[in-house]
């Protein structure tokens, strides 16, 4: 059993750096839009996270409209605020 455990440890490792080599020659026009802002939406996310979890407990809506709400709200929220904050030149410089 723990050989198994090992093997499937190893095999899991080469698959992901297989995946991640075949997926950073692929463009994800999405992924790619994003990346300038990728680290102001880094430090910025969490404050939507929160609010929008606090939003969105008292309905009584599935968990999963729930979590799609929080995501698209958070990323969109996010990366609207950076991009809003990179025109202002003290902070694009930061962020």
């Amino acid at each position: 059993m723990a050989s198994a455990f090992a093997m499937f440890s190893a095999a899991m490792a080469f698959t992901v750096l297989a995946t991640s080599l075949r997926l950073s020659r692929s463009s994800l026009w999405l992924l790619d839009a994003m990346q300038p802002s990728a680290y102001g939406i880094f430090l910025l996310h969490y404050m939507f996270i929160i609010w929008l979890q606090y939003v969105v407990y008292d309905p009584a809506w599935p968990a999963g409209v729930k979590a799609a709400i929080v995501f698209a709200g958070t990323l969109g929220g996010s990366w609207l605020l950076t991009v809003l904050l990179r025109r202002i030149p003290f902070v694009a410089r930061m962020i």
